[in-house]
C-alpha cells in the first residue's frame, strides 16, 4: 500500500534509458555489488527484460539485503524511476541512511538528470519529467543534481546549507542531504530547510512526507 512506502524519484533526459535493460543491468550489477539480492529466481542478466514484457501498466525489479528496495518504472512515463521502501524502514535513523545510500549508488551507475525525495505517491501528485533547460522549484530532504543543474548554482552554494551533508556523484553532479533524519523531529530543523530553498533559488521545500 502506498501509504506504506517511501520514494526517491529519479528522473532521465531520455525516454529509451529505462527500457534499455543492458543499461538498468548496471544499476542492478551495482545494487549487487553493495549486498543486494534480486527477489525470484530469474537470473539477474534477465530481470529488468522479463519485468518489461510482463508490465502492463508498470514494471519492477523488488530486491532484499539489509534493506527492502523496490525498482519500478510507469510505462507511459518511461523518463522516471521510482525508487521505493517501506516507510518503517526509513522512520529510523540507520534505515534513512541505507535508503539515500542505496540511492546514491544507482545514480552513479546510471547517471539521471534530476533525483528527489523523500516523497510519498498517496499525499501527492508529481509533475511529469521536466524537459529542456529547467531548473529545480522544490528543495526536498535529497537532492540529486546532475552536472547541468549543479552548474549555476555551484557546489559551494550546496555547502552553504547549514548542517546538511553534500556528497560528489559520477557525472559531475552532487547530492545535497538537507538533514540526516527528515522523519525525525521536524521542527528544529525547519529554518535548514527554509535556508536551502533561499540558497538554492526554489519557490518552495519539503519536509519529510
Amino acid at each position: 500500500m502506498c501509504y506504506l512506502t517511501v520514494y526517491i524519484v529519479f528522473d532521465f533526459p531520455e525516454s529509451v534509458t529505462l527500457k534499455d535493460p543492458a543499461i538498468l543491468m548496471a544499476g542492478v550489477t551495482a545494487l549487487q555489488d553493495d549486498g543486494f539480492l534480486l527477489e525470484g529466481e530469474t537470473p539477474a542478466a534477465e530481470a529488468w527484460g522479463l519485468a518489461l514484457r510482463r508490465g502492463t501498466r508498470s514494471a519492477y525489479l523488488a530486491f532484499k539485503g539489509g534493506l527492502d528496495l523496490t525498482l519500478s518504472v510507469v510505462l507511459n512515463q518511461p523518463r522516471r524511476l521510482y525508487c521505493a521502501t517501506p516507510r518503517p524502514v526509513a522512520l529510523k535513523p540507520e534505515g534513512a541512511r541505507a535508503f539515500v545510500d542505496a540511492a546514491q549508488t544507482l545514480w552513479n551507475a546510471l547517471l539521471p538528470d534530476y533525483g528527489f525525495g523523500l516523497i510519498s505517491l498517496d499525499t501527492q501528485m508529481l509533475d511529469a519529467p521536466a524537459m529542456g533547460d529547467y531548473r529545480i522549484k522544490t528543495v526536498y530532504d535529497y537532492n540529486f543534481l546532475s552536472e547541468r543543474l549543479l552548474k549555476p548554482l555551484g557546489v559551494q552554494t550546496l555547502k552553504a546549507v547549514p548542517g546538511a551533508r553534500v556528497a560528489v556523484l559520477a557525472g559531475g553532479g552532487a547530492l545535497l542531504e538537507v538533514v540526516p533524519h527528515p522523519l525525525g523531529d521536524r521542527k528544529p530543523t525547519l529554518p535548514t530547510y527554509q535556508t536551502a530553498a533561499a540558497l538554492l533559488g526554489a519557490a518552495s521545500f519539503q519536509q519529510g512526507c
